[in-house]
């Protein structure tokens, strides 16, 4: 296993909407729905969070934010969002919580001072919020903008994800792996303190178990002429060990490919993997490796 430096931008676009709950019981609602405690949520910072159905298979990723003691946000890529809208529908009329989606812009800046600062987390006005994403980055969040980011500007985000270690997981991706597969037990984006969640039971006795096959992976490809799609499987030839692909991105080192599956380790060289593309398979050599960030002041 080796390192592999990713550049990331003091500036980066993100593909975060935002699904607002309002209303006297939404925090008890999404209290027994998400993997958070959101008990101790307050204004000044972002709550990581999952949403999983009953069976504990994750449907949204993203960040919760109160506004207001009946108001919460959550921060998460539009086809969560729409996952929530169509799954929680039910649970939010039942408890008389008014759910809909609030237009944002979510851009994440890097910040000497983010860890140790306690004004980074902050809100400035009503339509202007930064909050502390991690020790190097700020998330600011402006209210009724237009997001401006396109899809291909969103690939350092998604670098920072690889290097964070947290799953991108695209429509593809959804209803199919458990926080456990993700590798995200435990963590900051699941209380096993907190009591019932939907999925819990399934969340926790893996845990104490010891039983999760498969985790998430980080890969950089051998080849930069191999073309591979979220939702892609690799199989490995010597153990027929499978990986399923969940994103992509370039570096100038190569290419990464997150993964989600049996953790294949090597110190003897490159995995041969085979790749099925349609009706041909295609071999494929990956090796694993353990992202190393640099923040530049390069523009987004």
């Amino acid at each position: 296993m080796h390192n592999h430096e990713i550049i990331l931008p003091s500036v980066m676009a993100t593909n975060l909407t935002c699904v607002v709950f309002s209303g006297v019981k939404a925090r008890e609602l999404l209290q027994g729905l998400v993997t958070a405690d959101l008990r101790k949520l307050d204004q000044q910072r972002l709550q990581p969070s999952l949403i999983c159905q009953h069976q504990g298979r994750v449907f949204a990723l993203g960040y919760f934010i109160l506004r207001a003691p009946d108001i919460l946000w959550f921060l998460t890529p539009q086809a969560h969002a729409d996952k929530i809208q169509q799954l929680l529908a039910p649970h939010c009329q039942l408890a008389r919580v008014t759910m809909h989606t609030q237009r944002v812009d979510c851009r994440v800046h890097a910040s000497e001072k983010a860890d140790n600062d306690p004004e980074a987390s902050r809100q400035t006005v009503d339509t202007d919020m930064t909050f502390t994403l991690d020790a190097s980055y700020h998330l600011h969040v402006v209210l009724d903008a237009a997001p401006q980011a396109q899809v291909e500007e969103i690939e350092s985000w998604q670098l920072w994800h690889m290097h964070a270690q947290i799953p991108i997981l695209t429509d593809t991706s959804l209803l199919k792996f458990t926080p456990n597969q993700l590798s995200l037990v435990p963590s900051d984006w699941v209380s096993l303190q907190k009591g019932c969640y939907c999925g819990q039971e399934i969340v926790a006795r893996t845990h104490h178990l010891g039983k999760a096959k498969r985790v998430l992976g980080l890969y950089q490809l051998d080849s930069d002429d191999t073309q591979i799609e979220c939702g892609a499987t690799l199989t490995e030839r010597s153990s027929g060990q499978r990986l399923q692909i969940l994103a992509r991105a370039t570096t100038t080192q190569g290419h990464l490919i997150q993964t989600v599956g049996a953790p294949l380790h090597t110190d003897q060289g490159p995995l041969h993997m085979q790749l099925s593309c349609d009706s041909s398979v295609i071999d494929v050599a990956i090796s694993p490796c353990i992202p190393v960030a640099q923040a530049v002041s390069v523009g987004c």
